[in-house]
């Protein structure tokens, strides 16, 4: 049982003092007051070594927390920071891109307007316009003039080019389509710029300026297109007698707006989508014009997938196109740190995107505003990846400087404990001890058997007053 004021060196002190083999006793009455004297001495160091162990090691907890907290902190802020860098890098290409995509709207329009000009062509659709009927002997010029002009302008990547009469019924299409020609489109919105009315509807007017039309599909190819159109007028030089006597158009297939492809893409890193928030023929909105994966998709099965983006994001890009055209970001409208890509599939996850509007400069609002947007994105952890090899690089550093610390700490701490400890109870540091010739205090305990004779005789017979005292802390500590 525990002893009050008895500690463990004390009551192995006694022990060796009681030991019936003399080779395991002390030497002589010095070396008991040696160990007493050694006793005290490691009693007064320990507070000391308790210090000196807790002391370093609350130390390196605080550097390590302090560590942590500017670790963490500068990676946070670098974080933020590199993601803003990125958004706003995103923003010019989104900007760059938009003006790239309304420079091709309207070099396309140009090109409709010169063409318009014909002498020849107005006149024979004015012909036809008036009679209210065609025949093949009107569309075969039609047709011959068509095909030359898409040869000559084949650098204007477009899907076909369609001749209409100003009544809608289409004349001519390059490539030529035994399905399309001969039929009345007029309810189109590429004929009547309306948005698109019922099949059917009798006396529909025709555009009466340049158009970009609503996402239709295609009776001929049957996959979705936009189309580019422009009125052609009457010969009459009086401005009040001109009329529209036909349209001329372009298509373009979804998925086939090259201006926005990227090397990018190819890695699914980063890429441009092109995005209609004006309701298509359906009279849905938010339709996917092109994406990457419809440029795929083109290629390997021939059709570009269908998307829609949902309505929240649609009704976004609703409001980016109402915003005042002066190329100002006004808010945080116009870019999204947590896009998601509505294709999915392999451009599934989180990505940084910015947002433009597609305005053609040099024409009136009602034209120029076309409710395209332009939407430029960037992988996510592809744009953050400098500062996560620095957070990764930084943290093999911190831990590898702490198993250095702690390493030496250890190496300093055994250090001590092999110096200080004299004892023999523990093997390792005695062993250590006895061989880098620092002895222990049990070193005398193999003294010749004489020096037993004389500790065995001043216990049993020589020291009266020692005896008492150590037998009684004896029988105190065994019981």
């Amino acid at each position: 049982a525990a002893v009050a004021g008895v500690d463990r060196d004390l009551a192995e002190i006694i022990d060796r003092c009681l030991q019936t083999n003399p080779h395991r006793r002390f030497a002589n009455p010095q070396a008991v007051l040696q160990a007493l004297d050694g006793r005290q001495l490691r009693a007064a160091r320990r507070p000391l070594l308790v210090l000196g162990a807790i002391g370093p090691g609350v130390l390196l907890g605080v550097l390590t927390w302090f560590a942590w907290t500017t670790y963490d902190t500068a990676i946070r802020d670098s974080d933020a920071a590199l993601r803003r860098r990125a958004v706003e890098t995103n923003g010019f290409a989104a900007q760059f891109v938009a003006e790239t995509v309304a420079n091709q709207i309207d070099r396309r329009w140009k090109t409709l307007e010169r063409l318009n000009d014909d002498t020849d062509l107005r006149e024979q659709l004015d012909r036809i316009t008036k009679a209210g009927k065609f025949s093949a002997a009107d569309q075969a010029p039609l047709q011959r003039w068509l095909e030359r002009v898409a040869a000559e302008h084949a650098d204007v990547q477009v899907a076909s080019w369609v001749i209409m009469d100003g009544r809608g019924n289409q004349l001519a299409r390059a490539p030529f389509s035994a399905e399309s020609v001969g039929k009345n489109y007029a309810y189109r919105d590429y004929f009547n710029g309306a948005g698109g009315v019922p099949e059917g509807t009798p006396n529909i007017e025709p555009i009466r300026h340049v158009h970009l039309s609503r996402v239709f599909v295609s009776t001929a190819t049957q996959d979705r297109k936009v189309a580019f159109s422009c009125p052609v007028w009457s010969t009459e030089a009086e401005a009040d007698r001109r009329r529209v006597v036909g349209v001329l158009s372009v298509t373009v297939a979804l998925g086939q707006f090259a201006e926005l492809r990227s090397r990018e893409a190819a890695a699914k890193t980063q890429a441009a989508a092109l995005v209609d928030a004006k309701p298509d023929s359906n009279l849905r909105a938010g339709s996917l014009l092109e994406h990457p994966a419809m440029a795929e998709s083109l290629k390997t099965t021939g059709i570009a997938p269908e998307v829609y983006f949902d309505d929240a994001r649609t009704a976004r890009f609703e409001a980016m196109c109402k915003q005042p055209s002066d190329g100002v970001v006004h808010d945080a409208l116009f870019h999204d740190e947590n896009y998601g890509d509505p294709v999915g599939g392999e451009y599934a996850g989180r990505w940084l995107a910015a947002f433009r509007p597609v305005v053609v400069a040099g024409r009136p609002a009602e034209i120029g505003d076309t409710g395209w947007v332009v939407v430029v994105q960037e992988r996510y952890e592809a744009a953050l990846r400098p500062v996560r090899e620095l957070g990764d690089r930084l943290m093999r550093y911190g831990l590898t400087a702490l198993g250095v610390v702690l390493s030496v700490v250890t190496a300093l701490w055994a250090f001590v404990i092999v110096v200080l400890n004299e004892t023999t109870r523990i093997r390792i540091p005695s062993a250590v001890r006895r061989w880098a010739g620092l002895g222990t205090s049990g070193s005398g305990g193999s003294g010749a058997t004489g020096g037993g004779s004389v500790v065995a005789g001043a216990v049993t017979s020589g020291s009266g007053s020692n005896l008492p005292t150590v037998t009684a802390r004896h029988d105190a500590h065994h019981g």
